[in-house]
């Protein structure tokens, strides 16, 4: 009788001193940890003692006054058990309720879960100040500081709790009952627990082949945590106890760290919501409370996330989030960042719809590296500047800053070019995400601004263009199309911005930062070099005279002028015009001609080089040089279509007036500068041994039915200077015949015969001629004759007709005559002659 009347009125010490005996006897007793023992020896489990149903065959079990509380629970894993508490009395208040779980590894679990299957204690009044006055339970766990936190009011879904180690102590304080509407006092306490075991908690801690490291936790804390070395595995940030719900009344401090940098790198600490997938396939319910709060929003329910660009005093809120479905990515500009979890002293264990959302969150970190010197991140402690010009590259990409940027900031990006350069700018990509219409819908909150010029520099400074919410700039977003089998347009000029001179000011600003409105852009910048040697002569911005007696001369670096800039053709022309006693000295140090089917070969005999046209089919690139004798009279003395391995130099004979024409045609939208170029250097050098052959333009010049020209034979000397008839300068200057009728006139040459038999080279350049009264171009012709009388006939005779000769321009070695005949008198005369024709 003593007994069982201290059982009644001591439940607690009888709790207390039946739990130390069976440790003392446990290697006696037959029931496990798990499992209470009836006094007939029989073996329940902890759980089923004062449930009010009689689970020993002596009602052991239950006896007056027992209560489920003041217990230590154990369980075996694989295994769900069920608990209740009653609804007190009146007398029994204020009641007070102390339940420990309690896994004690191995086969008893390492970990405890607790569902709470239906919860009504007390009413929730606020989140902050005196949230639970009639009543709450707490959760502390052991080895951990006591956050004082508490629970309270009504509670629907499915809440559950997993612990973080493996002893939990929960306790329940019912101060008085609280009345829901007009149903009468309502309590209600029911939860299940199991036990698991750490390899079981996949979703916390990962799977064999890819664990999770969630920090070092910091001692005497409930849940700061370190996380270091996350390059090299897979760190998660958690809240604490998840994926279950989180405590109450506590601040964690979890603190990321990249130690490991590699040269010339700079690290970045990246953050995003990893559960993404346990979100997929769920029905669509009512968003409103699902959209992120920022900031002031957060005041009220005081449960937050922060997060920090750093960890000192000086770090940056990056943003300050509370409620809402998923957290945005977040990036740190250097390889620090802190996050900070505070939540309100008192709270209602809630779990929202749809079931299969997580309670809490977990956060991946990653860590990656850009390069030191590059605009893709701003240094700690700096404005938002860049500054990109034309000395690092003449062509780049520029992108948004590749971490996340803290509310009202500007970010401005210089573009400075030397003084001959203007700046092309194409957005390859411009987007604004989460545009909101809850703040400022009459604000901008992301702005672009495209300035010409530098707006530090300068106080006025026009405005090119100007963005706000949904408007973008100009796109040229084809270029994103770009893969290995796609090779797409270059940008026009209708989808970029060019500057007027050598500066441009791109301008964006971010009112609540870029955690709230990520902000992502891609532009190709390019610098055009305007800059030509010489004075423009004509409308086409590379037609140039070069007045210097020396200097450089190059192809045009004006990307509008090529294939890329939108031309199929290019051709750009060079004046020299030297005095009379000078001639003109090009050194070529590079040529580039792309992938035109063409090659220049040097012909010994004319002294000049030639282009060799394999095909016109893809068009032709080349760079001739002429010479004018007479105003309107051209001559070629060379012609290069492929790329030189070693400078190669030309020097001019015959004019004042020389003219170097670079032309391309049908070039490829890919093609410009680079692919077509020249540079070269020039001086005049004075005319030496020829002090006689100046301006003797007008003696060469002839005109008249027939006549005769003597010059030097330079291939055969005679012994006598009285047998060789020759006239010793100007062997290098060239003859014009002329005849007197422009009309029905052929051309007869001849060569006097010599003793031994004589080379002779005739260049004869046709400039016009005509068929039939229609004038028509003709090509040059070069003819080489070992015959000691030579005839030469014009190219009108081969159809059939008598045709004029208009001109005739001739450079020879040798004694030759011409006559100019009416129809087709002579041409008998001629027939059975040897002479090849070679077309340059």
């Amino acid at each position: 009788m003593y007994t069982l009347y201290l059982r009644q009125r001591m439940p607690k010490f009888w709790k207390i001193f039946t739990f130390l005996t069976s440790l003392i006897l446990i290697g006696a007793s037959p029931c496990k940890i798990t499992e209470y023992e009836c006094t007939n020896k029989q073996c329940i489990s902890t759980n089923k003692v004062c449930n009010g149903i009689p689970d020993c065959t002596d009602f052991s079990d239950e006896f007056d006054g027992c209560s489920v509380c003041n217990s230590t629970y154990y369980g075996e894993v694989g295994y769900t058990y069920e608990l209740e508490i009653k609804m007190p009395t009146e007398r029994q208040l204020p009641f007070l309720c102390f339940l420990n779980f309690t896994a004690a590894g191995g086969s008893f679990g390492d970990l405890i879960q607790i569902t709470f299957e239906s919860f009504a204690v007390g009413t929730f009044e606020s989140f902050t100040t005196d949230g639970c006055p009639d009543g709450y339970i707490s959760i502390a766990e052991g080895h951990r500081a006591n956050s004082g936190g508490r629970w309270c009011g009504s509670a629907w879904g499915y809440s559950v709790y997993y612990s973080e180690t493996s002893n939990v102590n929960m306790t329940l304080m019912l101060n008085k009952f609280s009345q829901q509407d007009s149903s009468g006092y309502t309590f209600e306490f029911k939860l299940s627990y199991k036990f698991l075991r750490l390899s079981d908690a996949r979703i916390r801690y990962g799977n064999a082949t890819r664990k999770s490291y969630r920090g070092k936790l910091a001692v005497g804390t409930y849940c700061d945590r370190l996380l270091e070395g996350c390059s090299k595995r897979s760190c998660r940030i958690q809240s604490p106890n998840y994926p279950g719900i989180y405590p109450r009344n506590v601040s964690c401090h979890f603190k990321v760290r990249e130690r490991n940098v590699p040269p010339g790198k700079h690290a970045l600490i990246s953050v995003r919501q990893a559960n993404f997938h346990y979100k997929e396939n769920v029905p669509k319910f009512d968003n409103s409370d699902k959209a992120f709060k920022i900031w002031d929003q957060c005041n009220m329910m005081q449960d937050y996330i922060e997060i920090l660009d750093g960890w000192g005093p000086s770090a940056t809120t990056l943003a300050h989030l509370c409620s809402g479905e998923t957290i945005p990515q977040i990036v740190s500009s250097g390889p620090e960042l802190m996050i900070k979890f505070h939540t309100s002293p008192f709270g209602n264990p809630f779990h929202p719809l749809p079931l299969s959302y997580l309670p809490g969150f977990e956060l991946e970190v990653e860590v990656f590296y850009v390069k030191k010197e590059s605009p893709s991140y701003i240094e700690h402690g700096k404005k938002c500047e860049f500054l990109v010009t034309t000395f690092t590259s003449t062509t780049g990409i520029v992108e948004n800053p590749l971490h996340s940027l803290p509310p009202n900031t500007t970010c401005n990006y210089h573009f400075r070019g030397q003084s001959k350069e203007i700046i092309w700018i194409s957005f390859i990509k411009y987007h604004v995400t989460n545009e909101r219409s809850d703040f400022n819908t009459g604000d901008c909150d992301v702005q672009l601004q495209i300035w010409d010029g530098d707006m530090k520099n300068e106080n006025t400074v026009p405005l090119i263009g100007q963005f706000c919410k949904d408007d973008k700039p100009k796109l040229c977003d084809h270029t994103l199309l770009k893969n290995s089998s796609r090779e797409p347009r270059p940008c026009g000029l209708a989808e970029s911005y060019i500057s007027s001179g050598s500066d441009l000011t791109i301008s964006q600003s971010i009112r609540y930062g870029s955690v709230l409105y990520p902000v992502s852009f891609v532009l190709r910048y390019e610098f055009i070099d305007l800059g030509q040697e010489g004075v423009q002569v004509s409308r086409n911005p590379c037609d140039r005279l070069l007045r210097g007696e020396s200097g450089r001369i190059s192809s045009p670096k004006i990307t509008f002028l090529y294939g890329r800039g939108g031309q199929q053709d290019l051709s750009c022309t060079y004046h020299f015009e030297s005095s009379e006693y000078q001639k003109l000295k090009i050194t070529f140090s590079k040529m580039g001609f792309g992938n035109k089917e063409c090659f220049s070969s040097y012909n010994a005999d004319l002294d000049r080089w030639i282009c060799n046209i394999r095909s016109y089919s893809n068009g032709i690139a080349s760079i001739k040089i002429a010479e004018y004798p007479w105003s309107d009279i051209e001559i070629t003395r060379g012609c290069f279509c492929n790329n030189i391995s070693e400078p190669l130099t030309i020097i001019t004979k015959t004019a004042r007036k020389v003219m170097i024409t670079f032309s391309v045609s049908n070039m490829l939208m890919n093609e410009d500068y680079r692919s077509y170029f020249f540079e070269a250097t020039y001086e005049y050098i004075p005319i030496q041994n020829e002090p006689n052959c100046i301006n003797i333009w007008k003696l060469r010049k002839l005109k008249g039915s027939s006549g005769e020209i003597t010059v030097n034979n330079n291939d055969y000397h005679l012994k006598t200077s009285e047998d060789n008839h020759t006239i010793t300068f100007c062997n290098q200057q060239p003859w014009l015949i002329e005849p007197e009728d422009a009309l029905n006139n052929f051309i007869y040459l001849k060569i006097r015969e010599q003793k031994k038999s004589t080379h002779v080279y005739v260049l004869v350049k046709i400039e016009y001629w005509y068929i039939l009264g229609v004038r028509t171009k003709m090509h040059i012709s070069f003819v080489r004759f070992t015959e000691t009388l030579l005839t030469l006939l014009s190219y009108s005779l081969k159809v059939g007709a008598c045709s004029v000769i208009g001109r005739i321009i001739i450079n020879i070695r040798g004694v030759l005559w011409w006559n100019f005949c009416r129809g087709r008198e002579g041409i008998s005369s001629l027939r059975g002659w040897k002479f090849r024709k070679i077309q340059l």
